[in-house]
């Protein structure tokens, strides 16, 4: 059976965007409300899916396991979130 690449979970990606978003708040740019507010919709979906196993971005044969790499990146995710709202009164 074929594997469709697209459906994989991957849980590290929420960690990226998240802590690049909170490093241009830091860097001092004109805050964009519409990006928190894609940051908010992404934390909405991790807080849903974080606890599941995932594919990894190792892609592994076996199937989606628990990744200690996607849990950090989960925990950066919020974490960069925490930050942005206590450093920069986002809410």
């Amino acid at each position: 059976m074929d594997r469709v690449w697209s459906h994989q979970r991957q849980l590290d990606i929420y960690g990226e965007p998240m802590d690049a978003l909170y490093q241009s708040r830091r860097g001092g740019p004109r805050e964009n409300k519409r990006a928190w507010a894609v940051q908010c919709a992404l934390l909405d979906h991790l807080k849903t899916i974080w606890t599941e196993p995932d594919e990894g971005i190792w892609e592994v044969r076996g199937g989606p396991k628990q990744f200690t790499y996607s849990k950090i990146m989960a925990w950066v995710a919020f974490d960069r979130a925490i930050k942005s709202v206590t450093e920069f009164g986002m809410q």
